[in-house]
């Protein structure tokens, strides 16, 4: 589910670790325009930690993610 304390941005959970950038922007630019998207990667091996972040420009597109369950991974979840 989403909560949103910094509006637009959410915490997304329980990725894939082959999840990346383009593929993580690429689920959630199908319901708005995406500002910036962050995989969050261990620093010694640069493999993603299974996290990352989603803003959207427009802060009602990140609101309708309550609604929504997106097929990243087995185990998804978003909040903020």
């Amino acid at each position: 589910h989403a909560l949103l304390r910094r509006p637009g941005k959410l915490f997304v959970g329980g990725l894939s670790f082959d999840t990346n950038e383009d593929t993580l922007a690429e689920a959630f630019g199908k319901y708005g325009a995406i500002e910036k998207v962050d995989v969050i990667r261990d620093r010694e091996s640069g493999n993603s930690r299974g996290f990352g972040f989603v803003k959207f420009e427009n802060v009602e597109d990140a609101k309708d993610m309550y609604t929504m369950d997106i097929a990243i991974g087995e185990n998804l979840f978003i909040t903020n």
